[in-house]
């Protein structure tokens, strides 16, 4: 039996380890590897990276998002919340464009997700992917608590199996799944799965996830999500090297050809030292996960934010806060973007001194039943406090208004589609600065891969090159 493996080099693991900060520019050399290695899938981009580029690099993610799915013959992934781009929630018509959009600027394979494992919100989403002709996984997010049980999955996933899609998505964001657990819990799953293949998404935030990995395999699972080191393990996924020692060891087979792994170790341990990253390693045992339970790319997202404010020294305090919200509000999927929400609210009842005397807007949507209802229950003095505020109380948190593409073009001007999708869901100064900024493809290059690559040409007769800072001069 053959295991396939999705590679989230590219984008969980900048996700969870780099708060997202990749550029097309620092993935390019990388590229090429990645698409010979032998993935059934590359996993590549999602709304809140588009913000990412958008804000931190200047850069535009739809033109990226073209040069690199053009480079490489390997299907390109990207993740589609069923009710929002970036943070917040979009509209009906913009959700639409979006999914448009998407398969036009190449990508041919999306995992569609609702948090709150509303179905009815993910249908019209995954008959319009469908439509295009892509591959469209539905997905199933693992989570700790009292109400999500087995029969639970179970039951979610042959709902799930009754839209048009091609398999399921099963992904523990948050690391806290456990051998024992997953011994029932992928059963369950692939029981309301029937025939469709079922792919593991498991991050390694306890250390814990290769075992469940294997688990998942022994179960009949046949699709793993690894990414390359530095970009693997802590609050990434399992690294590509150990995953093949270990179906192995199980007497299974895999067709990844390992020679392309190293190049891409190399080039991310680079770019990861060059630009003060986190890399990935050892994961550090830490009870304190399965209480939070914050997914490994909320937890890059959160860290970079901290260093940025100088709160870092704070983490650990937000992190117990944000697991009693959890509880509070009805231990809600910890995914995006109810995860974020946990955890901005936890870190205002710390930063404010009282709890719940600021509640964002979100918190208030997902209280009053936007985003669908609760999974758990409420606690009825958050519930009483929610409800008292003004927003709540002028009916704002139960629905969100639904323009049309024609307003939203009069709002925003008569734009291309793509630019109309991040002038909507962004600030329209960062958007500006971003179509102002030139365009920067080329990452710096090591100034000892330079020299090999000059020397290493038999038609060089001199190069005068340049490489952080360095002039190389060489003749023959």
């Amino acid at each position: 039996m053959t295991v396939q493996f999705v590679d989230q080099t590219l984008r969980d693991g900048p996700q969870s380890l780099w708060g997202m900060r990749i550029n097309q520019a620092m993935m390019t050399p990388a590229l090429p590897h990645l698409d010979r290695a032998g993935y059934k899938v590359i996993d590549y981009s999602g709304g809140a990276i588009f913000k990412i580029l958008v804000k931190n690099y200047k850069s535009d993610p739809w033109r990226e998002m073209r040069e690199v799915t053009a480079s490489v013959r390997t299907p390109m992934r990207a993740a589609i919340r069923s009710d929002g781009i970036t943070m917040g929630p979009a509209p009906d018509a913009l959700m639409d464009l979006w999914v448009e959009r998407l398969v036009a600027n190449g990508l041919r394979s999306f995992w569609i997700f609702d948090v709150l494992f509303h179905r009815e919100r993910m249908t019209r989403l995954v008959n319009l992917a469908k439509g295009f002709g892509a591959e469209v996984l539905g997905v199933v997010f693992y989570a700790d608590s009292p109400v999500h049980t087995d029969d639970f999955y179970r039951q979610f996933t042959a709902g799930v199996t009754q839209l048009p899609v091609d398999g399921i998505y099963l992904e523990d964001t948050g690391g806290s799944l456990t051998p024992e657990r997953a011994r029932t819990f992928v059963r369950a799953v692939l029981d309301g799965a029937g025939e469709r293949p079922v792919e593991a998404q498991f991050h390694n935030t306890t250390g814990m996830a290769p075992a469940c990995y294997v688990e998942a395999l022994r179960a009949g699972v046949r699709t793993l999500h690894t990414a390359v080191p530095p970009l693997a393990d802590r609050g990434s996924v399992p690294n590509i090297e150990l995953m093949l020692k270990l179906v192995a060891q199980l007497g299974l087979t895999a067709d990844i050809d390992t020679s392309h792994v190293a190049p891409v170790r190399e080039h991310f341990t680079y770019v990861g030292e060059r630009e003060g990253f986190e890399l990935g390693g050892p994961t550090d045992y830490d009870l304190d996960v399965y209480k939070h339970q914050i997914p490994g790319g909320m937890m890059g997202t959160l860290k970079a934010q901290l260093a940025d404010l100088g709160l870092s020294h704070r983490l650990e305090e937000i992190l117990q806060e944000t697991a009693i919200v959890r509880q509070e509000l009805g231990y809600p999927g910890m995914a995006t973007p109810l995860s974020q929400f946990a955890g901005i609210q936890a870190a205002l009842n710390l930063l404010t001194g009282e709890r719940y005397k600021q509640i964002p807007i979100e918190v208030i949507r997902y209280v009053c039943g936007y985003y669908g209802k609760p999974v758990g229950t409420v606690d009825p003095n958050v519930m009483d406090r929610v409800m008292s505020h003004p927003l709540a109380k002028a009916g704002k948190g139960a629905a969100i208004e639904q323009p049309t593409l024609a307003e939203l073009r009069r709002v925003h001007g008569n734009v291309s589609d793509d630019e109309l999708i991040l002038r909507a869901t962004m600030s329209s100064i960062e958007v500006d600065e971003m179509l102002r900024a030139p365009i920067v493809r080329d990452y710096p290059v090591p100034a000892a891969r330079l020299i090999q690559r000059l020397v290493a040409n038999p038609s060089l007769n001199q190069a005068l090159c340049r490489a952080d800072g360095l002039s190389v001069s060489l003749s023959r």
